[in-house]
Order: structure tokens, then sequence, then C-alpha cells
């Protein structure tokens, strides 16, 4: 699986996770049925959803290497401190099975908000 398509897979089941714990998903990247999310910071978001007590949540899928690039960790940073309305947005990261530690070393590595994160490891069927 090349790196694009394993990054449309978890965007793929990253939006149907959010939405499956009761979250309006409105904006995600490489579907074909919702729009681009806007950016928020410096960098735009893969997924957007409002969850049920109105809390923005933006999710962030990462294919494992590209965890601690410069643009991941300002992601990170920018997206665990985004406030709307006076409340801070939450941030779900999804990365493939094996990736989580590293996913909550690069949050703290960025100086994100890791109270206001949470992380998901999606298991890859093998070939």
């Amino acid at each position: 699986m090349s790196e694009s398509d394993l990054h449309r897979t978890l965007v793929s089941v990253l939006v149907s996770e959010i939405a499956k714990g009761h979250a309006d998903v409105s904006h995600a990247v490489s579907t074909g049925t919702l729009s681009d999310p806007p950016a928020i910071g410096r960098h735009e978001p893969d997924v957007l959803a409002v969850g049920l007590s109105g809390t923005l949540i933006i999710g962030e899928a990462k294919t494992g290497p590209d965890l601690f690039e410069e643009h991941s960790l300002e992601q990170f940073e920018d997206f665990t401190h985004h406030e709307v309305d006076g409340e801070t947005a939450a941030l779900v990261v999804m990365v493939p099975k094996g990736f989580e530690e590293d996913a909550w070393k690069a949050l703290e590595q960025a100086g994100a908000a890791t109270e206001r994160a949470s992380v998901i490891e999606l298991t890859l069927p093998t070939s």
C-alpha cells in the first residue's frame, strides 16, 4: 500500500470512528463526499467534526514515519490549542498499529495539549 493509499484509508476510518462517537463530521479530505477542511492555524486538518456537546473535533491521520516531521508537529501544536467560543478543540490522531507510542511522543515534542488529544491505532490487513 502506497503512503497516499494508506493516508486515504486512515482518513476514511478516522471519519467513521469520529462519527461512531456521535459527532457530526462536516469536512474531510479525500472522501469525495465532504468538502476539504479549512486551515486551522498554519495547516489544514484531515477531518473536522462537532461533538454532541458542541466541541470541535479535529482529526488527523498520520502514516507513522511522518509523525515527527515539522509539518506534523506544527499541526499538533496548532490543533490542540485551537479555541472556538472559549472552548479548546479536541484532537484525534489515527495511526497504523505500532505507532501509538510514537504519536504520543510526537504530541509531547510538539508542545501539544495532550489532555485534549487521543490516539487511535488501526490494524491494517496483511497482504
